[in-house]
């Protein structure tokens, strides 16, 4: 009798085990699917609020990381973090929740890694860093695995850091993975995984598996929804004539990725003077040139802010509370991995486009004129003010441009009549002018893009 109950213990240990095990079983696998190109897939994922993954690569042979965003991103309208060392060749994302109580669970393809190759030489096998951080801002067991190209030696790495073939082959030199990837842009809210943080809360070791059949994950072992999503990936992405071939890496992507467009390749920026500049509201508080809406326009030079390497689309924003804004700037060259900050807007995505190129998705607060983003590299900062105004009602913005210009003559420090007060401050001063002569350029662009409606002639 004691024999069978102390079978019946053993039973229970192991089914109790095996359940234990089944609920650590969250998975984040990368796959390399063509020269450069790599697919990094999720399985098994419960309830998890970031994802978080590095890729240490081959710094000689592989270059400037492009993320596109997979399906199993965009279901969550995730937003996608990037960090990339070129010197060190570590390459951490960080994928976040931005929306009240969603959370990331199940199987699909998180993203997809293209580099740039350099030569004939066949690069270093990657070695995978993964973290999965739960509901609760705690970090989950996970398994990394990497699984290479049909014919290319496969080695498992133990949480020890022994190597032991599974092929007769044999590689002496595996990358070293850097244990302090950085602080993802100086972004808050994502966790710093350290070589500590993963040998005692997450899998330390990294499976090295052989394809099977080019499949990243068993569709059998997912749901419906899984299934339905895996046959929308694709094995592999076309190649563009400059050897890379990404897909948009837009933070927010939409559910339906199939039919996204494949992004063209980004050229690299030229020698940029990263500097704070003065806003073109400011430059409207010291003009002294003719009131005109000619003349005031002119104060809306971009020419400063591509000097400083930023770029703003669209060149002139409204903050009313719907449209993002893009920022993409341009770093200068060997500079350290930037952090952002915002004033009078949302940070809505950051992503790398290159290894001196970077965008930042804002929306600006919902009738705010001054907004600004800060640039820290280095411990040096700067302050880059956007160029947005808020909604301005119908009667103003449909006037003609004889109206306008009428108005801005008799709108002048002399006149203490209050003609128009477009950011309701109850006084007519240079910000007013500012937020006139910005609508009124918006409106030009409006009409360039409108043709003009032919009259019929009666017969």
């Amino acid at each position: 009798m004691k024999l069978l109950n102390m079978l019946v213990a053993v039973l229970l240990l192991c089914t109790l085990a095996g359940v234990v095990e089944a609920d650590a079983a969250a998975k984040i696998t990368v796959t390399q699917t063509a020269e450069g190109v790599y697919s990094v897939s999720v399985a098994n994922v419960a309830k998890a609020s970031a994802l978080d993954f590095t890729i240490t690569y081959d710094a000689a042979v592989l270059s400037n990381p492009v993320i596109s965003n997979g399906p199993f991103a965009g279901r969550f309208g995730a937003m996608q973090v990037p960090h990339n060392d070129a010197t060190r060749g570590t390459l951490r994302v960080a994928y976040l929740v931005t929306a009240k109580d969603v959370f990331f669970e199940g199987d699909g393809l998180l993203a997809t890694v293209t580099f740039s190759k350099t030569g004939t030489v066949t690069p270093k096998l990657l070695e995978l860093k993964s973290e999965v951080i739960s509901d609760a801002g705690i970090p989950v067991a996970v398994e990394s695995v990497v699984t290479p190209l049909p014919g290319t030696t496969v080695r498992t790495t133990t949480g020890g850091g022994d190597t032991a073939d599974n092929t007769g082959n044999n590689n002496n030199n595996p990358n070293p993975v850097n244990p302090n990837p950085g602080n993802m842009g100086g972004l808050p809210g994502v966790p710093a995984t350290t070589s500590s943080t993963a040998s005692s809360t997450t899998s330390a070791a990294v499976t090295y598996q052989n394809p099977i059949s080019g499949v990243v994950q068993d569709s059998s072992s997912r749901g419906p929804d899984s299934r339905k999503e895996s046959s929308q990936e694709p094995s592999h992405q076309q190649e563009q004539p400059g050897g890379t071939a990404v897909q948009d890496g837009v933070a927010s992507v939409a559910a339906d990725t199939a039919k996204k467009p494949v992004a063209k390749k980004q050229p690299e920026p030229q020698s940029v003077n990263l500097q704070s500049l003065e806003s073109v509201a400011e430059r409207f508080r010291y003009y002294k040139g003719p009131r005109t809406l000619k003349g005031l326009s002119e104060l809306f030079d971009a020419a400063r802010y591509k000097a400083a390497g930023v770029e703003q689309i669209p060149a002139i924003a409204v903050s009313d509370g719907k449209k993002v804004v893009t920022v993409r700037i341009a770093l200068p060259v060997g500079s350290a991995v930037p952090g952002f900050a915002l004033k009078g807007a949302n940070l809505k995505g950051l992503r790398s486009l290159s290894d001196r190129l970077m965008e930042l998705d804002a929306l600006p607060q919902k009738g705010k004129l001054d907004v600004r983003m800060s640039i820290e590299i280095q411990k040096t900062v700067a302050e880059i003010p956007l160029l947005v105004v808020p909604p301005v009602s119908g009667g103003i913005a449909g006037q003609s441009d004889q109206d306008l210009e009428k108005l801005l003559a008799k709108a002048d420090a002399r006149n203490k009549t209050l003609l128009y007060d477009l950011n309701a401050d109850g006084k007519q001063d240079y910000l007013d002018d500012y937020i006139l002569v910005a609508h009124w350029l918006l409106k030009q662009q409006v009409e360039k893009k409108i043709p003009a409606a032919k009259t019929a002639v009666p017969r």
